[in-house]
């Protein structure tokens, strides 16, 4: 299964380029100025405070991220939504699917960036599969943290060979034949990660 997770984070930049691009240049109406606003006003102060944190080009800075930005928040953000809130609402009775999705809701809502919502709520929904897959909320905090530290590191890579204003805040599309195979293989991932716990189920009701 961790194999499987980290071939889903290479197969789906593509895929999730898309979805964040999309939901970044999401046309609201005329009736929510107010709103989209004060969200665009959120998501640059929230790119303000990542370029502050990757403004650091030596290793030491590059060490530090990948350890707070990477290690520290994907554990406690997986510790807290997966391993408590998902759980507590499966054990409370809820569906599983309903609990995984709200949880995955709440977790993206509570980023306060709306304009980066949908991606966040599919990845919060994908890491709570992971949980109910596996059983496990190690698989999770592994995706979740190997996820953070690839942004990290993409990042410091990038800062350090344009500078820091190079580091922009409007998202940027791959062409569409990638995006197309890119979801194939998202496709295809997933329904193995399903396939290998229904094998194991399967194991486990045969012994």
């Amino acid at each position: 299964m961790l194999l499987l997770v980290a071939l889903m984070l290479a197969v789906s930049v593509p895929l999730q380029e898309a979805v964040i691009y999309w939901n970044y240049h999401i046309a609201l109406p005329e009736s929510m100025a107010a709103f989209e606003e004060v969200s665009r006003s959120l998501e640059d102060t929230a790119f303000s405070t990542m370029k502050v944190l990757l403004g650091d080009t030596g290793t030491g800075g590059l060490i530090l991220n990948l350890l707070v930005v990477g290690v520290a928040a994907g554990f406690a953000e997986e510790l807290f939504f997966r391993g408590c809130f998902q759980r507590l609402l499966v054990t409370g009775g809820v569906n599983v699917h309903l609990a995984i999705w709200a949880v995955a809701a709440c977790f993206s809502a509570l980023h306060l960036q709306f304009f980066g919502f949908v991606p966040r709520m599919l990845l919060g929904a994908y890491f709570g599969y992971l949980l109910l897959w596996t059983g496990s909320i190690w698989v999770p905090v592994t995706a979740h943290v190997l996820n953070n530290m690839i942004f990290v590191f993409t990042a410091w890579l990038h800062v350090r060979s344009n500078g820091i204003d190079a580091l922009t805040n409007d998202p940027s599309m791959w062409s569409l034949w990638p995006t197309l195979g890119s979801a194939a293989a998202t496709g295809a991932v997933l329904y193995a990660m399903w396939r290998l716990r229904q094998s194991a189920e399967h194991s486990g009701d045969t012994a």
